[in-house]
Parts: structure tokens; sequence; C-alpha cells
């Protein structure tokens, strides 16, 4: 819509999240969250000891994250996508007993004999079978679809590319808040809702400090 709509606020608390940018591959968007991961904290025990995948990305250390998912499961995979590894790295997943598939995969898609399996197609056409695979999206928040209030408003970023708060949510511009994925990379419902319970009571707590200040100063001059 074209319409501008402009809105009046002593507080704003930002928790608009941020948009998964995944590499593009046939069935993989339609699969995220359900076949594909990308915290083995918040899905790994569940899948333990099955057999599992790692789908490198430039933004996946090649050597640590597979380490991770290891300690939930030795039969696993690692699919470098057509990207080339440098012998170092081959070398270590050779020692680390993880097996290296370097073709391209074609798609994703469920299973045929289970639904709750991943079946993946290879640039050959061979197909593999996991349990599950687990990958690292982009997510910055430059991606975060719709209105980008936080550059709206001035709110500085962090290195990492979030909104950069305090440790009581509390963005650069003043009166401003934010909680939530926009704010970090670790993304998970329990520290988000933390972070809002943080934002929205400093928010309040700012209007509070605002009327003892008002009023201290009041006082001070009726004396």
């Amino acid at each position: 819509s074209e319409e501008h709509v402009e809105y009046v606020a002593k507080r704003v608390i930002l928790a608009n999240g941020v948009e998964d940018i995944l590499p593009d591959i046939p069935g993989m968007k339609d699969l995220w969250g359900s076949h594909i991961w990308a915290c083995p904290f918040c899905h790994g025990f569940e899948v333990a000891n099955a057999h599992l995948g790692v789908l490198l990305t430039d933004h996946l250390p090649a050597d640590m994250y597979p380490m991770m998912i290891r300690n939930w499961s030795r039969d696993l995979t690692v699919y470098s996508n057509g990207q080339e590894l440098a012998e170092d790295k081959i070398r270590f997943f050779k020692t680390a007993n993880i097996k290296l598939e370097t073709r391209k995969i074609k798609s994703f898609a469920e299973a045929d004999q289970n639904p709750d399996e991943l079946l993946i197609t290879l640039e050959d056409g061979t197909e593999e079978v996991l349990t599950g695979l687990f990958t690292h999206s982009d997510t910055h928040l430059d991606h975060a679809t719709g209105p980008k209030l936080w550059k709206e408003l001035g709110c500085e970023l962090s290195e990492m590319g979030f909104i950069k708060v305090d440790e009581m949510q509390a963005t650069t511009v003043p009166g401003v808040f934010a909680a939530g994925d926009p704010t970090h990379m670790r993304h998970a419902v329990v520290a988000a809702a933390h972070q809002g319970y943080m934002a929205g009571a400093s928010a309040v707590l700012s209007f509070v400090m605002e009327s003892v200040k008002a009023a201290h100063a009041e006082g001070a001059e009726g004396k």
C-alpha cells in the first residue's frame, strides 16, 4: 500500500523479527523447520543417534558446526553442495570419521517411505535419506521484510548486523527499545520472551523515572 500512516508514541518496542535467507535449493524452504534445522540445541535431542546431515554454507564454520552435530550422532554426512574445500578441511573430516559429500544438491523432499524423513537428491540423480539436516541461514536484520523502523528511527546496529541494545534492551535512540531476533543471533523463543519482558519493564520504568524527575523538579521550583 502507498498509504502513509504516522503514529505518535512516547515509547517504542521493536520486535519485528528477521527473515531467514536460505540456499536456493528446491524444497528447502518448504522443509525448513520440519526436516531442516539451524539449531542443534533446539532439535538435536529428538534426532540423537540418527542419520543426520550438515549442509555447509558461506556463513557456516566448516569444522566447528559439524562437530557440534557429531555430539548428537556419529552417523553424520557433511554436504559441501559443490563448494570446494581446502585440503586441511578434507583431512579434518576424514580424521573425525565424518562422511563428506561434495556433489551439488538438486532438491529436498519428504521421503516416500517415511514422510518424517528427508530425501536428498544429488545432481547426478543419486538419492539419500536422512532423519534430518542442519545448516545455517543468513538472518541479518537488513533482510527483514516490512518497514525497517530501526533505520527510520536511527537505531545503531552491532558489528553482527543486529539492533544494538544495552542490558535493559534500550537501543541507542532514547525511548526506543528492541527485543528478540532483531537484537542477536541466538534465535530462540525463551530468549525472545525474556527480552520482551525486559523491554516492556524497561519502557515502563523509563516512564516512572520521568515522572519522578518531573515531580522533583516541580517541588524544587515550589520552594
